[in-house]
């Protein structure tokens, strides 16, 4: 594992969720910890996008277009975040690596890895209504990267 600049800059990020996750796995069954993780990344993430998107209304395609831009723009200082495509019906991102998975493991937490990734879906499902996400591969799964694909219908 390369332990480079991005690296250490997500695990000076991530030092609140490592001791948070540990926490769960270390006094909860192994369901019930990935269940209180997917929960919590669900809140967070939902709360998240709902902030960013705040100004825009719940189904409509300057919600949409507001996202893929906010996407893009991510994008362009992340080096391993790729977006593939941007229309006004279709955002394609690709990750080439992911520095929280890189984190959970050395750490003792991949098994709750997912937990994050799974957030995903939920907070599409909740702030960005009539947008469906699909994922092709997820690194924390084993995949080589990461494929998301936004449709807004």
């Amino acid at each position: 594992m390369q332990k480079d600049q991005i690296y250490h800059n997500s695990l000076n990020n991530h030092m609140i969720t490592i001791g948070f996750l540990k926490t769960l796995k270390d006094n909860l069954s192994p369901d019930d910890a990935y269940n209180f993780a997917k929960e919590a990344f669900k809140n967070y993430m939902v709360h998240r996008w709902s902030l960013i998107l705040a100004d825009t209304k719940p189904g409509s395609q300057e919600r949409f277009d507001m996202f893929r831009k906010k996407h893009e723009e991510i994008a362009m200082n992340i080096e391993y975040r790729n977006v593939l495509e941007s229309s006004p019906n279709l955002l394609r991102v690709v990750f080439f690596r992911c520095p929280f998975a890189e984190i959970m493991n050395e750490h003792g937490l991949k098994e709750l890895t997912t937990t994050f990734c799974l957030s995903d879906f939920s907070y599409t499902e909740e702030v960005l209504p009539g947008v469906t996400l699909t994922r092709n591969s997820v690194i924390a799964e084993g995949n080589d990267c990461c494929e998301n694909i936004w449709i807004y219908n």
